[in-house]
């Protein structure tokens, strides 16, 4: 069984794919890679860095806001 060769996007490919594309994903050397959505403990470590960050700049920022967060592991 032969595997089907791999596809080379260039980098504008790859931006139209990732404006069009309700996931994330990493581009490298012409590949395109699918990230997984963070689990729990990425995700506790965004909150918590936020919850920091918001009280250092409490009196310069007015709304601190999180992305959704993604994984590269």
């Amino acid at each position: 069984m032969s595997t089907p060769p791999r596809k080379y996007y260039s980098i504008a490919e790859y931006l139209d794919i990732e404006r069009d594309t309700d996931y994330k994903s990493e581009y490298h050397k012409g590949e395109i890679f699918t990230m997984a959505w963070a689990g729990h403990n990425q995700n506790r470590i965004v909150e918590n860095l936020s919850i920091e960050i918001g009280g250092v700049f409490k009196e310069a920022v007015k709304d601190i806001f999180q992305r959704p967060t993604y994984s590269y592991f």
